[in-house]
């Protein structure tokens, strides 16, 4: 797909199949598809859906509580429903995205695992192709149903799909390990050397490994997960340039500023303004 596609379910619908015996257990309320979402940003404390993100082109990240993940092609994320989360597309090579959001008693019995990596999947393609011409022509309760059926299916894919991810996951223990010492750590600093003797590695096959697990050199990758928490400081506190590269452990503003532009394509002055004139 090459355009964008977003299909809202009316509440007064959502309300009355809330007492299906079917669709109260698994219903889709929201979905669509954005493509090259240039400045796509979405903050919230929680809402009663879950919602399913699959990037299919581009990169972005996404926040679950204090927890923030890259995104990438291939990659997909499930937020829970009521948790704090945001999320958005990369500023220099912005995601195209399916998305869904969803509710249900069952909704838990078919949730595999929040953050996958399943890369180019037609089967899940198709399952949201085939999901919105359903809403073409009314919010019937049979168009209810046929797309409730098509989350099921999508939802049973990722459960297979998760399954094998699980299973090679194994082998990465010792970086997700690192990820999350980084993710806890955004006001430190480590040296490559600091990082591969966490997990008692040496330098050359925890570059390697990491970089297959992650895309990214683990420098590189730090610095990003830094840049991500910059763009929540520059929205969220009034804190100068100064503070924040201070706070991120930058050598120095400048250098701080020429990685933000590198990673996000705006000097960090600028893409405050942009996002702040956007809310």
């Amino acid at each position: 797909m090459d355009h964008d596609t977003v299909i809202i379910i009316p509440d007064r619908i959502v309300q009355i199949c809330q007492d299906h015996p079917i669709l109260s257990q698994l219903m889709v309320t929201h979905c669509g598809f954005y493509y090259k979402a240039n400045g796509h940003f979405i903050e919230r404390s929680g809402i009663p859906d879950y919602i399913l993100i699959y990037c299919v082109d581009g990169e972005g990240w996404v926040r679950l509580n204090s927890n923030i993940s890259p995104m990438k092609k291939g990659d997909i994320v499930i937020i829970p429903a009521n948790t704090p989360h945001a999320y958005g597309a990369d500023t220099a090579n912005p995601w195209s995205i399916h998305w869904i959001h969803f509710i249900g008693k069952s909704v838990s019995l078919l949730l595999y695992y929040p953050l996958l990596s399943v890369g180019e999947q037609p089967r899940l393609i198709d399952c949201f192709n085939n999901l919105y011409p359903i809403f073409n022509l009314s919010y019937s309760e049979t168009s209810m149903l046929k797309a409730s059926a098509y989350l099921q299916l999508l939802l049973c894919e990722l459960r297979e799909l998760g399954a094998a991810f699980l299973h090679v996951k194994k082998d990465f223990k010792d970086i997700e390990k690192v990820v999350s010492l980084m993710q806890n750590n955004l006001n430190r600093t480590y040296s490559l050397e600091e990082l591969s003797q966490y997990v008692n590695l040496s330098k050359y096959h925890f570059t390697r490994k990491f970089k297959a697990f992650t895309s990214y050199s683990p420098i590189e990758y730090f610095n990003r997960l830094k840049i991500q928490h910059a763009c929540d400081l520059l929205i969220e506190t009034d804190w100068t340039i100064e503070d924040i590269s201070k706070y991120l452990s930058f050598n120095s503003p400048y250098y701080f500023s020429e990685q933000f532009k590198q990673i996000t394509g705006y000097a960090p002055t600028k893409l405050r303004k942009i996002i702040k004139n956007k809310l």
